[in-house]
């Protein structure tokens, strides 16, 4: 079995946002040089009672026109406080994607969401801006 940073890249696709309700664009991940896949994770802080927010996954070709990737969304319960998630989009068919935080009513806390993007063509992955290029590997 390989090693997850060797056969993954990993990259930034928002960084934490403080309480609020406005609705936040991530970055954008462009996918080229990857396979098929690519996995949102993200995690949660303070959720305020009766919030109602989401995390939704959208894909554009130009890096400008933004559209809903259908079935890519986690409506996160006030209930859902220092809690994770993921949403994997399994075969890519566009070039970048972004998460997109959602925060309709109450204030919502975000810590950071991740793209974990697989079936690399070349591996290791190539260095990114969003990652410092260093991995510490241990045997425990």
């Amino acid at each position: 079995m390989g090693q997850l940073t060797n056969e993954r890249d990993i990259r930034s696709a928002m960084g934490y946002q403080a309480a609020g309700t406005t609705d936040v664009n991530g970055t954008s991940i462009d996918t080229a040089g990857a396979g098929k896949s690519i996995a949102f994770v993200g995690s949660v802080g303070a959720i305020v009672s009766g919030g109602v927010q989401s995390v939704k996954i959208q894909y554009s070709d130009d890096n400008s026109s933004w559209s809903d990737v259908a079935g890519a969304e986690k409506v996160l319960a006030d209930t859902d406080d220092d809690k994770t998630f993921a949403i994997e989009i399994a075969f890519c068919l566009h070039r970048y994607y972004r998460a997109v935080l959602l925060r309709e009513t109450q204030n919502c806390t975000l810590n950071a969401i991740l793209a974990f993007i697989g079936d690399l063509l070349v591996e290791p992955a190539p260095a990114h801006s969003s990652h410092d290029g260093a991995v510490q590997v241990a045997a425990g």
